[in-house]
């Protein structure tokens, strides 16, 4: 069974690695455009925290990424209305690289439609990671590992 995951987390790895310029670029207008971030090179990251899929899930990812919340690298988007994920470490005036966006808005670019997180690498979409359940452990220390290179 680890096998099984091993091998399923390397394809989802390998498969987001192959994004096209397109989706970079779609990424891009979408930041401009719904929260205003005019320079998407200097970015390394974007976690997005919602409440779709497995609410444990995204429970446990929106505490995870908290530790990153003022980390210059990179931005939180959330669409999570605080029903189900506790959003209100996000949501302070004091937070500057966390953004609230509409779930509907996010759903069109079509890249990730759950909690996750996308990596940006030379003006190109480098890794997707959607947490899932059968290996949220395995997928949150990956997320650790990257965002603290």
């Amino acid at each position: 069974m680890i096998n099984f995951l091993s091998v399923l987390f390397f394809i989802i790895i390998v498969y987001s690695c192959s994004s096209d310029n397109k989706n970079y670029k779609n990424l891009d207008s979408f930041l401009k455009e719904e929260i205003s971030v005019n320079n998407i090179d200097s970015i390394n990251w974007i976690a997005f925290i919602n409440e779709s899929g497995c609410i444990g899930c995204n429970q446990y990812f929106a505490i995870e990424i908290k530790k990153f919340i003022n980390n210059n690298n990179g931005i939180i988007l959330v669409s999570a209305s605080g029903a189900i994920v506790d959003i209100s470490p996000y949501i302070a005036d004091s937070v500057e690289n966390v953004f609230r966006i509409d779930i509907r808005e996010l759903e069109k670019l079509q890249l990730i439609n759950k909690s996750g997180i996308i990596f940006l690498k030379d003006k190109k979409i480098d890794t997707i990671v959607e947490i899932h359940v059968n290996d949220i452990k395995e997928q949150l220390n990956f997320i650790n590992s990257k965002i603290d290179n």
